[in-house]
């Protein structure tokens, strides 16, 4: 990141690649791990699926400029999405790989903000420092009728990323200065 932080804004239709535009040299996203598993209550409820419904689970790493910013753990409808990963890990791009499975648009309906002690993986896959913060989002995607498609948990390390909510026109926008 040249020269310092970085702002990040996550609104309802923000990609990392306007996000960072212009304040980044190189910008990128890749798929770190794909599997089925089922459904923990909190992405059954987000998802409309049953409890242990199969949903699929993409583990994802930003980076800006070579450093990490972010990792993202994604769910979606196991049968709905079953491409996905591939056209993921051919496009280093989740928005790429919705349009392919036929999700061209879609809207933000939900983000909660926590803060918690980073997991061993964090520390490593954000190169972090034993004992470090994480900020922690958890949000809910819909398609433009409203369903639920998509539900993510992402880890953004906290002495890098400042996190700022707007309320503008009736849109909840949340942006983070990385």
């Amino acid at each position: 990141m040249r020269g310092g932080r970085s702002s990040y804004p996550l609104r309802g239709r923000t990609l990392l690649s306007h996000a960072l535009a212009g304040q980044t040299e190189t910008r990128g996203s890749r798929l770190l791990a794909s599997c089925t598993e089922a459904a923990v209550p909190w992405t059954a409820n987000a998802l409309g699926r049953p409890a242990a419904a199969p949903v699929l689970r993409l583990d994802m790493l930003s980076t800006a400029d070579g450093q990490p910013l972010s990792v993202a753990t994604h769910w979606f409808d196991a049968t709905r999405f079953a491409g996905l990963p591939a056209a993921v890990a051919r496009t280093g791009s989740v928005t790429a790989g919705l349009a392919a499975s036929g999700v061209d648009d879609y809207v933000r309906v939900e983000t909660t903000i926590e803060a918690c002690h980073a997991t061993p993986e964090d520390l490593e896959e954000l190169a972090l420092s034993p004992g470090a913060i994480v900020l922690v989002t958890h949000a809910v995607n819909a398609t433009l009728d409203g369903s639920a498609f998509q539900c993510s948990q992402t880890r953004f390390a906290a002495d890098r990323v400042t996190l700022q909510v707007n309320h503008e026109a009736g849109e909840d926008r949340v942006s983070a200065r990385v």
